[in-house]
């Protein structure tokens, strides 16, 4: 999760990448199948996986594609405490 709220904030920054954050939710998926992760946990990082698929669009083939300012205004619903509203 700390890797997730890190990188988004750096996203939101202009420091990260969407191609980032698609690697960073891939390895927290991972992470949630080696071990005892509770459901709730599992279920929150396929949300965050499809939505950032749906941003990154690779390859055009997303049916529901994110604009950046869409995409951008989802990350700031996960991220409350985020000083800023940029």
């Amino acid at each position: 999760m700390k890797l997730f709220y890190e990188a988004a904030n750096r996203y939101l920054d202009g420091d990260a990448n969407v191609q980032e954050l698609n690697g960073i939710v891939a390895y927290c998926a991972w992470l949630a199948s080696q071990g005892d992760a509770p459901s709730s946990f599992r279920e929150l990082i396929a949300e965050w996986g499809d939505t950032v698929s749906r941003r990154w669009n690779e390859c055009g083939m997303e049916e529901r594609p994110l604009s950046e300012g869409e995409f951008r205004a989802w990350l700031r619903e996960q991220l409350p405490f985020r000083a800023d509203s940029s």
